[in-house]
């Protein structure tokens, strides 16, 4: 089995300089994480249940209207649940 650095894997060539070398895994990968979620992370909502909180993203918005106190959320959950909020 090859590896992902394996440089002699072909690309398709580019352009009349012939065929193109795969760089290695490493510089092709982006870097950081200036999204605020990254590939480690668990994502803050799946489907429409807030990660973590055992509740959807109808109910935290609920409770945040109605003043009752919510589970604890991350900053980004916190964020989608007061812009849900403000919707309703």
């Amino acid at each position: 089995m090859r590896s992902l650095t394996d440089d002699s894997i072909p690309v398709p060539s580019v352009g009349p300089a012939g065929p193109a070398r795969r760089p290695p895994y490493n510089r092709w990968m982006t870097d950081g994480c200036d999204t605020g979620l990254c590939g480690s992370d668990v994502p803050p909502l799946v489907g429409s249940v807030l990660t973590g909180a055992g509740i959807t993203l109808e109910q935290a918005a609920e409770r945040l209207l109605e003043d009752r106190p919510l589970p604890e959320l991350t900053a980004i959950q916190r964020r989608l649940v007061e812009e849900h909020a403000a919707r309703l």
